[in-house]
């Protein structure tokens, strides 16, 4: 008897397990290929994005027009809110009123593959390394003018950005049938929405999430940030000299900044730099025929002092 009993309550739990993961997958639809911003640090201040521990959920909303934006602001009932932003209108400003309205948990940023990339785009500053630089920005003539310093905010919600066609189509058909009809109701039904995760250990500044992951009486200590950096590359075109303080440095970037991790479309602009940094090198490397010579005409005691200019 109490064998029977055993094989019913093993049958019933194989079969709960079995349809609530078919009601799970019936409601839930995971979103792939999508890049999330991430939070940053310096000396003083943290920077950029970060989900709720659990994960940020939000009513879904599509935004096309600022008309809607301006829904959220006056009109809005059923928040808090995951807008759908086209890249068109991912612009400070748009930002900075969907923060006001404390209303949001989330913006999902999509770009439609058919459409051209915008011409003029950055998340710099105007003037980059504004405050650590050892020039003073000039605000009249930035180094950086479309710049829109997004990566130096501290944003209250997650972003994601994705250009996954089906799951766009998807969120628009989800937004459609349960969202966009009766906006003024949409409390008293159930609604589409949007769970992110990609919530941040790291907070404060820097030298605090440091402290943190260094902790000395912690013997397995959790990694909470990572060093963001990279390495230079350079060669002196002739040994350094340590009494000679005069170099002149020709530089070129080799990287890009980004608000999303493994977004960074700005890297393709480095090969004009790059191609030009090679094009002096190999001129400089054809100098030193010409230098030998100038040096046996003009000066009897050049060969001792003489700069090499071969460049490996």
């Amino acid at each position: 008897m109490a064998m029977e009993m055993w094989k019913y309550i093993l049958a019933l739990i194989i079969v709960n397990s079995v349809a609530t993961e078919r009601i799970k997958d019936m409601i839930y639809m995971p979103l792939e290929g999508v890049a999330a911003c991430f939070r940053r640090h310096n000396g003083t201040h943290q920077f950029g994005c970060s989900s709720s521990r659990s994960g940020s959920v939000g009513v879904v909303h599509l935004i096309e027009v600022d008309n809607d934006i301006t829904w959220i602001e006056r009109n809005a009932t059923a928040g808090p809110y995951t807008v759908v932003l086209p890249f068109e209108m991912f612009t400070r400003n748009t930002l900075v009123r969907l923060r006001n309205t404390d209303n949001i948990n989330g913006v999902l940023l999509t770009k439609n593959t058919s459409h051209e990339r915008p011409s003029k785009y950055s998340p710099e500053d105007k003037c980059p390394n504004r405050y650590s630089g050892y020039k003073k920005c000039n605000d009249m003539k930035p180094w950086n003018p479309f710049g829109s310093a997004l990566l130096m905010e501290d944003w209250p919600f997650p972003m994601f950005y994705t250009q996954n066609q089906t799951a766009l189509e998807a969120i628009r058909s989800c937004f459609q049938t349960h969202n966009a009809h009766d906006l003024e109701t949409q409390y008293q039904r159930s609604l589409c929405a949007i769970e992110m995760k990609s919530f941040m250990y790291a907070a404060v500044n820097s030298e605090s999430c440091i402290k943190r992951t260094d902790f000395k009486l912690n013997f397995n200590p959790t990694q909470f940030c990572d060093p963001l950096g990279d390495r230079n590359i350079h060669w002196p075109l002739a040994p350094l000299d340590e009494n000679n303080n005069t170099v002149i440095m020709v530089t070129a970037r080799l990287d890009a900044s980004s608000l999303f991790d493994g977004i960074s479309p700005g890297a393709g602009n480095v090969v004009t730099g790059l191609v030009t940094l090679l094009a002096t090198a190999y001129y400089l490397n054809h100098l030193n025929a010409t230098v030998d010579s100038t040096c046996q005409s003009s000066l009897p005691n050049c060969y001792k002092n003489r700069v090499s200019t071969q460049i490996l």
